[in-house]
């Protein structure tokens, strides 16, 4: 559980170019996601900030590959 419930995120999608890729974290909460601590209103995690940010990095790792050149 994070601060978002999806409708945010949704509401704000036509901001973005369409060929955004959007990739939810399960069980990944906002203050894990850059270390801050607590937020409020936030859930907790059902993953450890560990697991997060190793998700985080292969998922943005993956996205950057496709720029080698």
């Amino acid at each position: 559980g994070g601060l978002d419930n999806g409708k945010k995120i949704e509401m704000h999608k036509k901001y973005q170019p369409q060929d955004t890729v959007f990739y939810e974290i399960q069980g990944a909460n906002h203050g894990q996601f850059a270390d801050y601590g607590p937020q409020p209103g936030d859930k907790p995690a059902k993953i450890s900030q560990f697991e997060q940010f190793e998700i985080t990095a292969r998922v943005t790792a993956g996205f950057l590959k496709q720029f080698q050149q």
